[in-house]
């Protein structure tokens, strides 16, 4: 199951749903093989409050913020 997998080691962000885009950094996740882009943040720790967000959302109680 995709969906519980953890962040990848040896990113520049350590956060799950969250990479460096463009000098911000973006919030994604994917659904149903679909990513869904939650948004350009201005700080890491709120791109992953948006993955968490969305993680629970979708997933509900099987969500993983990783």
């Amino acid at each position: 199951n995709a969906a519980n997998k953890l962040s990848v080691k040896g990113k520049a962000v350590a956060l799950k749903g969250v990479t460096r885009h463009a000098g911000r950094f973006r919030a994604q996740i994917k659904v149903d093989g679909k990513t869904i882009y939650l948004g350009h943040h201005d700080t890491a720790p709120a791109a992953h409050a948006a993955y968490v967000v969305a993680a629970s959302k979708h997933f509900g109680s099987y969500a993983n913020a990783g």
